[in-house]
């Protein structure tokens, strides 16, 4: 058995990467749901050529996608040695579907049913996007030691009681919503594909569900912090480092994943890196002030590579010795409680905080909101304006205009 990559259209910029399997004289395709630069594409080492910003994670992608489609067509054809391609395929097709007829109205067909998911979303996403789903299989394990779990049983009463599990977890209500609905698209996608003709699920209604996603609570810099974390003396070479990047991303306001992934050398082009965000997959073309060119310069336009984690666990460091020391109360929701945490500003400092500082600074110096919006790269004002945190003092400073024209008599 032979297997060999393929382009959908090699004519065109991008296009889908197909794989070949040859066996006994015939060859079928199967679509890996990953597209590739067409000119990068080495067809003779059956890769993405070393010369395009992302081959590695690229090849690496194509590799965890084609492996377990490599691995379960071998298998098939060792235990059944007279079948003919087309057959293996069919068999490989349906072998999910073959397994679901199983499935039955308790606990394992349950589980089953998302691991089920799992397999088939591992084909077409990367490992960090099942991270949630399989997250929830844990869940669902551990609430159904005191609420016992069918697939029947996942209905309109069945929110209550997951939010009950998420709020004794003290668990956002947010992240309670994000993971129902997942659920909620698993029971359907194993009913569109007669894995199971439970109906139930369907009745789960968010629109007249009690519980709301919570609003993004805004946090950034004030510009007098921004400045103090700039204007801080640092001995040590990680928070240097770490500071460095965090300043450059207060300045161009970018997600973190496009700094590691999307900023090299060749990305500048004069006073604008232009790049491709990785979350919303849009070109974005972000000036770059004297500050933001300077720090480039200093790393020779590669930033240093912290892992996200050590990036926040330096900045909370950094805004400690910058005395970024405001109290600042944090409010969530789990279930009907609402939670509040009070610390020092800095506690609560992470890097994606830079992205917040970014829109809130611009906008109080006064750049235009479709700008900012622009360079952000946010689709939606509704979705922007989460990210708009106007602070007590400016409100307070600029509230007080009206003191110029409100005198009333001896007043």
């Amino acid at each position: 058995m032979i297997f060999n990559y393929y382009l959908k259209d090699k004519k065109a910029d991008t296009t889908l990467l197909y794989l070949f399997i040859s066996y006994k004289g015939n060859r079928i395709k199967l679509s890996l749901g990953i597209k590739i630069p067409s000119m990068y594409w080495d067809s003779k080492r059956n890769e993405v050529k070393s010369n395009f910003v992302d081959y590695k994670q690229l090849n690496d992608n194509i590799f965890q996608k084609s492996k377990p489609i490599r691995e379960t067509f071998l298998k098939l054809s060792l235990e059944n040695p007279e079948l003919e391609l087309t057959e293996l395929k069919e068999m490989y097709l349906n072998r999910i579907e073959v397994d679901s007829k199983k499935l039955y109205d308790n606990f394992n067909s349950l589980i089953k049913l998302v691991d089920l998911y799992i397999d088939y979303l591992t084909l077409s996403k990367s490992k960090n996007s099942l991270k949630a789903i399989i997250t929830l299989k844990n869940q669902l394990t551990e609430l159904n030691k005191f609420y016992p779990l069918t697939l029947s049983k996942i209905d309109k009463n069945f929110p209550d009681a997951f939010l009950d599990y998420f709020s004794r977890k003290k668990l956002s209500n947010n992240y309670f919503m994000n993971q129902t609905k997942h659920l909620k698209t698993i029971m359907n996608w194993g009913f569109e594909r007669e894995f199971h003709n439970f109906v139930e699920f369907q009745r789960i209604n968010f629109k007249n569900f009690i519980v709301r996603k919570d609003e993004i609570e805004t946090f950034s810099l004030s510009i007098d912090e921004f400045k103090r974390i700039i204007n801080l003396e640092l001995k040590e070479s990680r928070l240097t480092k770490a500071r460095d990047i965090f300043v450059f991303a207060c300045l161009t306001g970018q997600r973190y994943k496009d700094y590691k992934n999307n900023l090299r050398k060749e990305d500048i082009d004069g006073n604008f890196w232009r790049m491709k965000q990785e979350k919303t997959n849009t070109i974005t073309n972000i000036p770059l002030n004297d500050v933001a060119k300077e720090i480039l310069i200093k790393y020779d336009y590669n930033l240093p590579v912290i892992s996200n984690q050590k990036l926040n666990d330096y900045i909370k460091i950094i805004g400690e010795r910058a005395e970024i020391n405001k109290p600042f109360t944090k409010i969530r929701k789990s279930g009907n409680k609402t939670i509040k945490e009070t610390k020092p500003k800095y506690e609560f400092l992470s890097f994606h905080d830079s992205r917040r500082t970014f829109i809130s600074i611009s906008d109080e110096l006064g750049i235009n909101p479709e700008i900012i919006r622009q360079i952000s790269g946010h689709k939606t004002y509704s979705e922007f304006k989460k990210y708009l945190n106007i602070e007590e003092d400016r409100i307070k400073n600029e509230s007080e205009k009206w003191n110029k024209i409100s005198k009333i008599g001896a007043l």
